[in-house]
């Protein structure tokens, strides 16, 4: 036969083998995930139908939770893993940025009773406040956790399956199809519920929850080069007008206006052959994550309704098994970065911080290998400096090789803060006790961090104090202090054998230190102080006594309690000595004797209250110790107090007083947490304590034997507004007393 015949022939077969190919190619499948929160369980169920009847994904578009199921599917992951990697994350922790007491440096450790969850800032005399009530810190870390880390790709085509997130242009109120970058901050801006999360800065633009603008991307997929489309419709309907009776109800509403009218938009998208799938979750809220599990099975069921027109475009087992081989190919490329050391740690910084104070807590090492824990870990330790707003990582590619770039934002409401407090303490009968406080701090006075803050304290015991804090290194190790403090205190000078007497004490205090940041919880400072006060009582006194002193302060301190009033874990430990030359009037007593004050001091003082937990049941403890060492005869102007609920129960605060003073406490604390209260996230604990303690006068020897016993059974909890506690106390000498307590430290 001719050649060029042959030639012909065979030119001819080929392309009726290409037509008939084309002709006989299944139809690309594409997938679009709505926007509906906890709900997106049904997404799950979905994904499990699919891969029963062996049908293939070829494009995925989501928004919001779909954006994240989806991107988990379109990564490579089976239904199946997607279900136990959603079920194995705590998502509502998402909804909280708050840093754990325990993670704090030891500084703002010492700030309990500022308990107002307010975040306002002063900058250039205007007040400021966060563009939402929380920046994601929390979100982010959980999407590492559920994904690894991704690296940022040129497109989202380089996924298992191709994918695209949908997210609002706040600005515009414009759709914005995510289509290349970093995959997380992609999803995280998909899910961005505006107003609660602040706006996903994505190359200038701010971005905010896709469903405003297009809750079930179903032009999206089409576009891609969907032929078909599996659409899934989680999201709310519009309420009924008998449910419409709050606030947030009428707010949740006017929220499904948007979404509801874009869905029913892209459904004018749908074809004939489309396949809307439109689970029986109703009944779900879209915030309790403890359904997710049920809306899996809603949307098994909703799916298997569709169930011959989802077989039709099953494929083969060959075929099928084809089809994930090669999604697993791409899913072990994407996920080899997990195993393999870091070329890079690079640090993007756009706070005042000083790069090598976020270079020392970030702790990590370019050339060694790093879990998503791992990461997480040094984030939240450069986080809980309080100083930034967010503190996010990229995976980037290099070469073959990948780097870390962390992005430190700084707070946008600052450089200066305003932060309250709100305490109230009352036992129902003859003693109750109100204070406000007021804090005010201008931070990054200097390139090592200085600030100065100053607190003001209105109420039952006037303070205010003002402070200079210098750190002089980069790494704030070492810091210099200067502070004015001023105090009105009562003390209650009482004798079970008469009645009270109240001594009334005000204090005007200078201090000056060197101190030591000898680990994140805890400090070692030294310096001196000089003080000048009065001392007042009308019966012991015949005239206010003036006096003032000076001398020099050695102080250690450690905190690792993970609550200042209910701790399940940690110590707290305070250990000062102090040394004065006290000088004070000559004063005659109403009894006829005289009084100098005259002296050499030195106080030895000792706090402690540490805490462990098994399970539900923890147990924690207390004690302090304070002695006053002066000559034989002689007073020191200064005492120590006990008293009040759990520090000997049965009296109030400051009942007893003296220069010495020894006591110590058991106490058991159950957590009740279960049911209505499980769904708030807060503890309720029932507490049981054991307590044991006494004042004596200078010229008393310590005597254990003259221990007062005392105890207390409480109901408290821990909310955003601090402690919250009603409790009964009393001990062996008679008194007893119920205690509630808001606010403040227990």
């Amino acid at each position: 036969m001719n050649t060029k015949l042959i030639h012909l022939f065979s030119l001819v077969f080929l392309i009726l083998l290409l037509i008939s190919t084309s002709l006989f190619a299944r139809p690309k499948i594409g997938l679009a995930l709505g926007g509906g929160g906890a709900k997106g369980g049904a997404h799950v169920g979905v994904l499990k139908a699919l891969e029963r009847e062996q049908i293939p994904v070829d494009y995925i578009a989501g928004t919001s939770i779909g954006s994240i199921v989806g991107g988990l599917y379109a990564m490579g992951y089976s239904a199946a893993e997607i279900e136990k990697k959603m079920m194995a994350t705590t998502w509502e922790e998402g909804y909280s940025d708050s840093i754990p007491r325990q993670d704090l440096p030891y500084r703002l450790k010492q700030r309990d009773q500022f308990n107002v969850p307010l975040d306002i800032g002063l900058r250039d005399y205007q007040i400021t406040s966060p563009s939402g009530l929380l920046y994601g810190q929390r979100a982010a870390q959980l999407l590492r956790e559920t994904f690894g880390m991704v690296p940022v790709l040129s497109s989202f085509d380089q996924l298992s399956i191709p994918y695209r997130a949908i997210a609002t242009d706040l600005s515009r109120n414009e759709q914005v199809t995510l289509d290349h970058g970093d995959l997380l901050s992609a999803m995280r801006a998909s899910a961005n519920v505006p107003g609660v999360l602040a706006p996903v800065n994505w190359d200038g633009q701010l971005l905010v929850d896709g469903g405003l603008v297009n809750n079930v991307p179903i032009d999206v997929v089409k576009q891609m080069g969907a032929d078909i489309v599996i659409a899934v419709d989680i999201g709310d309907e519009l309420a009924k007008p008998e449910s419409l009776t709050d606030t947030f109800s009428i707010l949740g509403q006017l929220s499904n206006f948007l979404t509801v009218a874009s869905t029913e938009k892209q459904k004018a998208h749908l074809a004939a052959e489309d396949i809307l799938i439109k689970p029986d979750i109703d009944n779900l809220s879209t915030t309790d994550w403890s359904t997710f599990h049920l809306g899996i099975q809603e949307g098994l069921e909703a799916a298997e309704y569709h169930l011959l027109s989802l077989q039709a475009l099953s494929l083969s087992e060959a075929e099928y098994q084809s089809y994930l081989l090669a999604k697993e190919r791409v899913k072990n490329r994407l996920v080899r970065v997990q195993k393999e050391a870091f070329k890079q740690i690079r640090i993007d910084n756009h706070s005042n911080a000083h790069q090598s104070i976020i270079s020392e807590n970030l702790d990590l090492k370019a050339g060694e290998k790093l879990s998503p824990s791992q990461l997480n870990q040094a984030l939240s330790r450069v986080y809980s400096l309080d100083e930034f707003q967010r503190v996010d990582a990229r995976i980037i590619p290099e070469n073959d090789q990948h780097s870390v770039i962390v992005t430190a934002e700084g707070k946008d409401w600052g450089p200066n803060f305003l932060e309250f407090g709100l305490g109230w303490e009352t036992n129902f009968t003859d003693q109750s006790k109100t204070d406000l406080d007021l804090a005010y701090t201008a931070t990054n006075l200097s390139v090592n961090g200085g600030e100065w803050r100053s607190q003001l304290e209105l109420g039952s015991d006037p303070e205010l104090n003002t402070e200079l804090y210098w750190p002089l290194t980069k790494s704030r190790t070492f810091y210099t202090l200067g502070r004015y403090a001023f105090e009105s205190v009562d003390w209650r000078l009482l004798d079970l054998n008469v009645l009270p007497l109240t001594v009334e004490q005000n204090i005007h205090q200078l201090r000056a230190g060197l101190g030591f940041n000898f680990s994140r919880n805890g400090i070692l400072e030294v310096g001196g102080l000089a003080e000048v006060g009065s001392l007042d009582n009308d019966y012991l006194l015949s005239k206010k006594i003036n006096y003032d002193t000076y001398g020099a302060y050695l102080k250690l301190g450690y905190d690792s309690l993970n609550s200042a009033s209910f701790p399940t874990e940690g110590n707290r430990i305070e250990l000062s000595l102090i040394h004065k030359e006290e000088d004070a009037d000559n004063v005659t007593l109403q009894d006829g004797g005289q009084s100098d004050f005259g002296v050499q001091s030195t106080q030895l003082g000792f706090e402690w209250k540490g805490a462990i937990s098994i399970d539900s049941h923890a147990f924690v403890g207390k004690a302090a110790f304070n002695k006053m060492f002066v000559d034989d005869g002689e007073h020191s102007v200064n005492n120590a107090s006990l008293g009040g609920f759990l520090n000997l129960s049965g009296f109030n605060e400051r009942d007893l007083s003296g220069p010495h003073k020894a006591f110590m406490a058991l106490i058991y604390q159950y957590d009740l947490r279960g049911g209505f209260i499980r769904k708030t996230g807060l503890p309720l604990y029932v507490g049981l304590s054991a307590e044991a303690g006494n004042v004596w006068r200078q010229d008393e020897k310590v005597d254990l034997e003259e221990l007062i016993y005392g105890g207390s059974i409480y109901l408290g909890t821990d909310t955003i507004m601090g402690p919250v506690a009603l409790g009964y106390g009393a001990n062996d000498h008679g008194a007893s007393s119920v205690y509630f307590y808001l606010g403040y430290e227990l």
